[in-house]
């Protein structure tokens, strides 16, 4: 048996391994157009980044969160609560104002005084509320209207840095790439065993 022949196998494992290496990498660079001999390289992400972008932005609108989606929330929304704190902060500064302050704290004008605020901010409150309820319709329609969910998720992803996009996958997937990358070592080192096996029956 010529012995040199099982060096083959860890060729082909070599040569499977930097070759699946190499094509998972220029699924990110380079990030800019490089010519060589009159060929452009880039890689696949930052070559069709826009698409990838859409891509990503038709999912997060389709399956992960919808307009109609943030619309139920914003229905949702119980506003008595933070309607009622706002007016009772509205009035308890200005109640500390020079003026009204002197007026709360003579006994029976203060007493009365009080009194009346608290009925006003009730009112006030119960009123803001119920314009609120009474508008909320076309605020939501507004709402879907206006907003463009898939627009500005795409916007955002692709003012994404190609750096930060690789490192968040990568961060992601950097299992499964070693994984393909074991693969590729496994396949070429079968590939250099049957050509071992050629070579000496031969």
């Amino acid at each position: 048996m010529k012995w040199h022949y099982l060096i083959l196998p860890v060729i082909g494992a070599v040569i499977g391994w930097i070759t699946n290496y190499i094509a998972i990498k220029m699924l990110f660079r380079p990030y800019r157009p490089v010519r060589i001999l009159g060929f452009t390289f880039q890689g696949l992400l930052p070559k069709r980044r826009k698409e990838f972008a859409a891509s990503i932005a038709r999912t997060v609108e389709r399956d992960l969160l919808t307009v109609e989606d943030i619309t139920r929330f914003f229905e949702g929304v119980e506003w008595e609560e933070e309607v009622d704190l706002a007016v009772a902060q509205t009035f308890e500064a200005r109640m500390k104002s020079r003026t009204l302050g002197r007026i709360l704290k003579t006994p029976i004008l203060g007493l009365i005084g009080s009194e009346i605020l608290r009925q006003i901010q009730k009112s006030l409150t119960h009123k803001i509320i119920a314009k609120i309820e009474e508008q909320k319709g076309r605020l939501v329609e507004k709402f879907q209207n206006a907003i463009e969910l898939k627009e500005v998720v795409s916007r955002k992803v692709e003012g994404f840095n190609m750096e930060k996009i690789e490192s968040l996958l990568m961060d992601l997937i950097s299992q499964e790439l070693t994984y393909i990358e074991f693969v590729g070592a496994v396949l070429g080192f079968i590939i250099g065993f049957v050509q071992m096996i050629i070579l000496i029956v031969l």
